[in-house]
């Protein structure tokens, strides 16, 4: 039965996802890591905005196992990718967010 609470949650948690692309555009990894993970179950009706979360995980994630040599992390961010492929995501349409608007 709803609460009533369910649409201010969706907006009050509207920008984890958000902060989580924007982190991982300024290349800090490990914080657009934990906030994307914690935008998985907020954004789980929505199948677009699940590929650009699990995109860019994977994209953290492998650019984090990059930079350790952790392997274990760099096959974490192709699955998300995959993942994010599955959902629908163009990899090659997704604009990095540092990149400017045509």
């Amino acid at each position: 039965m709803p609460t009533g609470r369910e649409p201010k949650l969706k907006c009050l948690a509207a920008p984890i996802p958000s902060a989580g692309v924007i982190q991982a555009g300024q290349n800090r990894y490990a914080d657009a890591d934990r906030n994307l993970k914690a935008a998985l179950p907020l954004v789980s009706g929505n199948s677009t905005m699940l590929s650009y979360v699990y995109y860019y995980l994977g994209v953290s994630n492998y650019q984090m196992g990059k930079l350790t040599a952790d392997k274990s992390k760099m096959i974490a961010g192709a699955q998300f990718t995959d993942k994010a492929v599955a959902n629908g995501a163009d990899p090659c349409k997704v604009r990095h967010p540092a990149t400017p608007r045509s």
